[in-house]
């Protein structure tokens, strides 16, 4: 699965984190309880604590440590990015609101870049991206029991889409598939991907489902659907035309608590692979 979820979603942190999912069953919000601050989603409770400070590290780059500030709306107004302990003044980002929208503006390698998220009924609908070299657009589709379902995108460089299938509140399986376009080239490559689970429940009070896509910005959004119910244990891409293993992903999580302190996620070749000799992504997760 090589592509990066963060060309159609980096920096756009649209909700509070204290917010959870805007597209609920009715008895989803039956369950609410408003006066302890008891927030249900499919039958499981979110946990309050907010997270501020999320730690990303590679085995191939050195730790970034991002922090959020939220305004007075519990709405993220701006993100930073730190890298050695010293501010990276490229990787601020600054979000603003409208009732359909929210923008969010960044500097990167010295090249500014604007992203839009078009909103309706509470679900991202749209996002648009533009800096000084591209231009880039992504499509949210949902299915009719209000999970996220496919994502499409394209862009000067690449086109692709992402169907998701979902099953007891659980996604199961997902289909990629991307074309690269440089000069007179156009390659077309096609990936099944499935998911494992051991029972960890996805119930954070930010969405850590698009882990699985080793991104964890979306994860603040709680705009795309309804939240997927598990953390995934493992993931396996296989080339679609051949069947052959194209990535295989390991999960493990660290726990204070019912609260996840630290994520690592190891990509191998295969099943066969010693962990401690694969490449992997580790998160640190801070509360508040």
């Amino acid at each position: 699965m090589k592509y990066n979820l963060k060309l159609a979603l980096l920096g756009c942190l649209a909700l509070a984190t204290t917010f959870a999912s805007c597209n609920k069953d009715d008895n989803d919000d039956d369950n609410n309880n408003a006066e302890n601050g008891e927030v249900f989603e499919n039958g499981f409770k979110i946990l309050p604590k907010k997270v501020v400070k999320i730690s990303e590290k590679s085995s191939e780059d050195d730790p970034t440590v991002t922090f959020y500030y939220f305004d007075e709306k519990g709405r993220i107004y701006k993100s930073d990015s730190w890298e050695d302990g010293v501010l990276d003044e490229t990787s601020t980002d600054y979000y603003t609101y409208t009732d359909k929208t929210i923008e969010c503006a960044y500097t990167k390698n010295y090249h500014s870049y604007i992203e839009k998220l078009e909103i309706e009924n509470g679900l991202i609908t749209k996002f648009s991206e533009t800096n000084d070299n591209e231009e880039r657009m992504t499509i949210f589709g949902y299915s009719d029991k209000g999970y996220l379902s496919s994502m499409k995108w394209t862009s000067d460089y690449s086109d692709g889409i992402i169907e998701l299938t979902e099953e007891n509140g659980y996604l199961v399986s997902s289909h990629e598939k991307f074309t690269t376009k440089e000069k007179s080239k156009i390659e077309t490559s096609e990936y099944e991907s499935v998911f494992t689970y051991d029972g960890k429940l996805n119930n954070l009070n930010v969405d850590l489902g698009f882990l699985i896509y080793e991104e964890l910005y979306t994860s603040f959004m709680n705009m795309t659907g309804k939240r997927f119910q598990g953390l995934p244990s493992k993931l396996t891409s296989t080339v679609k035309e051949t069947g052959e293993i194209a990535e295989y992903f390991t999960y493990h999580y660290t726990y204070d608590g019912e609260y996840v302190t630290k994520i690592v996620v190891y990509i191998h070749e295969d099943e066969t692979h010693v962990e401690e000799d694969d490449i992997f992504y580790m998160y640190e997760i801070f509360y508040e």
